[in-house]
């Protein structure tokens, strides 16, 4: 069975016509728009700035039509904000000078006096220094803390950490020291 063909459609060509003539002219006046966005705003005039001429006569009585002026009215733009133009930056202020504060006044510690007695005699060591054989009187010390050690071959040494406070005098006497076995 043999089907009739179909007449040609007309009116998907008219349809596709009419699309591309309006997509065309939205593009126009899409590009338009775009043209006056871009464009500065007139800079405002002063009266006594502007100039009056008066039209040629033929101008004068011709419709604004015949002669290619365009009448159109646009609404106002609103006034941009000036552009500051700066040849140099701005000068930095100086940075004023942090007030200096009130000398701290130190007042230095008196040292203390130490006073170390053993049984048997020792080679006495006050921070890895020796300082000599007990028993010793009246070393100067300063104020802190400090590690004493004895020593003496045959014996064993006597090893201590003390807290000297500034103008102290620091007793350690009658220190046994314990003979190795032999």
């Amino acid at each position: 069975m043999l089907r009739p063909p179909h007449p040609p459609r007309r009116g998907g060509r008219r349809i596709g016509v009419l699309l591309t003539v309006a997509l065309l002219v939205i593009a126009a006046a899409a590009v338009e728009w775009l043209r006056s966005e871009s464009a500065d705003p007139p800079s405002p005039v002063s009266p006594s700035q502007v100039e009056v001429t008066r039209p040629a006569a033929s101008v004068a009585a011709a419709p604004l039509d015949t002669i290619g002026i365009e009448h159109r009215v646009s609404p106002p733009r609103p006034p941009r904000p000036p552009t500051v133009m700066r040849s140099r930056p701005a000068p930095r202020r100086a940075a004023q000078p942090r007030p200096t504060p009130p000398p701290v006044r130190v007042t230095p510690l008196a040292p203390g006096r130490l006073f170390v007695g053993a049984t048997p005699w020792g080679d006495l060591y006050v921070d890895g220094q020796l300082v000599g054989h007990t028993p010793i009187t009246g070393v100067a010390i300063t104020a802190g803390a400090h590690r004493l050690r004895i020593v003496r071959d045959g014996f064993q040494p006597f090893d201590q950490v003390i807290q000297v406070t500034s103008g102290q005098d620091f007793r350690l006497t009658d220190i046994a020291l314990r003979a190795l076995a032999p």
